[in-house]
């Protein structure tokens, strides 16, 4: 299978199915790798998440990420599929690239 990376206004512009507690995912959670951080966030709260945080995490002397680059994306510690029904609640995590000590 050969990965197709998203553009960040694919990001932007997810559409998603929002049915009461649940959230029909418009992408699954290794489209987000290599993304802008902050726009995946908003993009996320748009489609009416409620709890999504960001872990930066040093990425090291030999890292092939930038600052800011999603490394991965869980919810509740899972990864999702695309038209997954995910909690509104659930914590989704976005873990990216920093060179900053401490976030």
């Amino acid at each position: 299978m050969i990965a197709v990376p998203l553009s960040l206004s694919a990001i932007s512009e997810g559409r998603s199915f929002n049915n009461g507690d649940r959230i029909v995912a418009s992408y699954s959670s290794s489209d987000y790798k290599g993304e802008d951080a902050q726009k995946a966030k908003a993009s996320l709260e748009e489609m009416g998440f409620t709890n999504v945080r960001l872990v930066g995490k040093k990425g090291g002397v030999f890292s092939k990420g930038k600052e800011g680059e999603i490394i991965k994306v869980s919810i509740d510690d899972e990864s999702f599929s695309r038209g997954d029904k995910l909690k509104k609640d659930g914590l989704i995590e976005i873990t990216y690239y920093t060179d900053k000590l401490f976030e």
